[in-house]
């Protein structure tokens, strides 16, 4: 899969820069072969071998430079193809179930977020496989030059390794001199800002705190530079040893090509080309670390990629009828997220009839948002069954509506932030919507219209309040016609509180005539209990257990129901009596 990202995005493009990035480096060993023969021919006053040499030199040359520009940008083409094809693929991954439980998996969720920091990489398949063949290509052409020169010049592209390990030593050895150092540092620079702050100047001045900071700067500063200066001794050290290894190398190796040379077993052509060669062979061998390491981290988050691929991995189920309505039933229906201690549902027994509305209610964390996931068909049952219904599947609009308290903030167009995935939303549907929602006022009143650009994310963009925000959120949700599951899940939790009434009372009479038009379900979360009196039935959850289902007289019976339903009475008459108390005084004090 490594490389095969970049073939599916760009096959010529793949093939164009693996073959360029490793030949090109034949253009540079040609050019120092010719630059060695034109000096060879001089030196023996042959002029026109000289010129063709110098002449072929210069074309190896104009190679080098075209085919590296060239390169360059293929390279470049192939590398944005395959960051989009790469993009397109995750998406793909995440989106293509049917079902979500895969964002509350955190092992899931830690792997993606790695590959999406990282994914970069899966975009250098044939870009680093073509430099490292082009650098071991041209290695290797060093080495056989130099072995034929005299076995003794093999030693430099083995000190370059050794020179090289040692460079990284002593940047290693500063940079935890640099580590070491930052305490000090950091409480150096406190005490400057402390002694040179003007709103400690007087303080400073009558305490004689002045001398205080300042010896206390100067004595931080000077641990700070003995701390680093030993780190930077210690790179010194390795840099030392590695430029010691390297020369000791080249001597030995320049003096056997010398005795080579003097007896006659090597050509001055051969023992100049090796030399020219060899000046580059440490920084071949950095690239060579470098691009290998590069390959590692490639493959290890298309490991990664590939892991989340099988994970998701998932047998297609075949969709029932679109005109199915049917009862919806849950039989056991516990869902447990990972992790956690206790189900979120616990063997939930319940009956969704079509064309009513039902009301969910309980305390936070009863289990009311995963029970309408789960209805939704966003979250497959632990264990028990979901039947009937308009057998969901989220990637088909109009099976089922959901409008959660968790709405995204689609920054697009309002028609489209609106009509998102309905291609045959009309104007007229829209038009509807925006009306169910409240948003017809906004629209009347000039402030929207259907091409105006949502959020920062356009120069000219309008941004818009978390309520806005939340009833284009419930006019998407109204949008689908003849929607055989309709839920809403706190649908005006941004909504201000004198257009939360209205709005819910909207939203349970609009629930209502889908729900019989449709001869489908409509489930309705929500706080304000005084809504139930607008529903059919109202469900009572309580720790993932459904306790009861009636009309909302009946539930007065029981205690749970009654408390909440007193409480927020309570709260509510409070809330009242307080803000008739404050418009009292705004008067009298007027």
């Amino acid at each position: 899969m490594f490389l095969g990202l970049s073939f599916r995005a760009d096959r010529r493009g793949a093939w164009a820069t693996l073959v360029l990035f490793t030949l090109r480096p034949l253009a540079t060993v040609l050019f120092a072969l010719g630059l060695a023969g034109m000096l060879a021919a001089l030196l023996e006053r042959d002029l026109g071998t000289a010129l063709a040499l110098a002449s072929g030199a210069c074309a190896a040359l104009v190679v080098q430079l075209a085919s590296a520009k060239t390169s360059l940008a293929i390279s470049a083409r192939m590398v944005d193809r395959t960051g989009r094809l790469v993009d397109g693929e995750l998406q793909q991954l995440l989106h293509h179930r049917r079902t979500l439980e895969h964002y509350h998996d955190p092992a899931l969720l830690d792997t993606l977020e790695v590959v999406r920091a990282e994914r970069p990489r899966l975009t250098e398949g044939a870009d680093v496989t073509g430099l490292i063949a082009g650098t071991l290509l041209r290695l290797g052409c060093t080495v056989t030059v130099a072995a034929f020169a005299t076995g003794w010049l093999l030693l430099v592209p083995a000190a370059s390794a050794v020179s090289y390990a040692c460079t990284l030593r002593a940047e290693r050895a500063r940079q935890r001199g640099r580590e070491a150092a930052a305490e000090a540092a950091r409480l150096r620079a406190e005490y400057f800002a402390l002694g040179t702050d003007p709103d400690h100047r007087d303080e400073l001045r009558l305490t004689g705190g002045r001398a205080f900071t300042l010896a206390r700067h100067h004595a931080h500063g000077r641990a700070s530079e003995r701390i680093r200066a030993r780190g930077a001794w210690a790179g010194f050290a390795w840099s030392a040893l590695g430029a010691l290894v390297l020369a000791a190398a080249y001597g030995a190796g320049i003096a056997a090509l010398t005795g080579s040379l003097r007896d006659g077993s090597t050509s001055v052509v051969t023992g100049l080309a090796a030399l020219l060669l060899l000046s580059s062979v440490t920084a071949l061998t950095g690239a060579l670390i470098r691009y290998a390491s590069a390959l590692s981290d490639s493959l290890r988050v298309t490991r990664l990629l590939l892991e989340i691929r099988g994970r998701l991995e998932e047998t297609e189920l075949p969709a029932a009828p679109a005109g199915a309505r049917r009862v919806i039933t849950l039989r056991g229906a516990t869902f447990r997220y990972p992790g956690a201690g206790a189900p979120a549902l616990d063997a939930v027994d319940l009956t969704l009839r079509p064309g009513r509305v039902y009301a969910l209610v309980g305390a936070n964390g009863s289990g009311k948002s995963t029970l309408v996931q789960v209805l939704a068909g966003l979250l497959p049952p632990t264990s028990g069954t979901v039947e009937g219904g308009p057998c969901v599947d989220p990637r088909r609009r109009g099976a089922a509506s959901l409008v959660s308290q968790d709405f995204a903030r689609f920054e697009f167009a309002l028609a489209d932030s609106v009509a998102l995935g309905s291609e045959d939303a009309t104007a007229s549907d829209r038009a509807r919507a925006y009306r169910d929602s409240g948003l017809a006022e906004l629209l009347d009143q000039g402030r929207l219209e259907d091409g105006t650009r949502l959020g920062r994310s356009f120069p000219d963009g309008t941004e818009l309040s978390g309520g806005q925000w939340q009833r284009i959120a419930v006019a998407r949700g109204l949008l689908p016609d003849g929607v055989g599951l309709l839920m809403f899940d706190e649908p005006t939790s941004a909504v201000d509180p004198l257009a939360e009434d209205r709005l819910l009372s909207d939203l349970a009479a609009w629930a209502r005539r889908t729900a019989r038009a449709a001869s489908g379900v409509a489930v309705v979360v929500t706080h304000r209990l005084s809504m139930v009196r607008e529903v059919d039935e109202v469900i009572l959850l309580d720790r993932g257990r459904v306790l009861a289902v009636g009309p909302h007289e009946d539930l007065l019976a029981h205690p749970l129901y009654r408390e909440l339903y007193g409480a927020q009475r309570r709260a509510y008459a409070r809330g009242s009596e307080s803000s008739l108390a404050t418009t009292q005084e705004n008067k009298e004090s007027r």
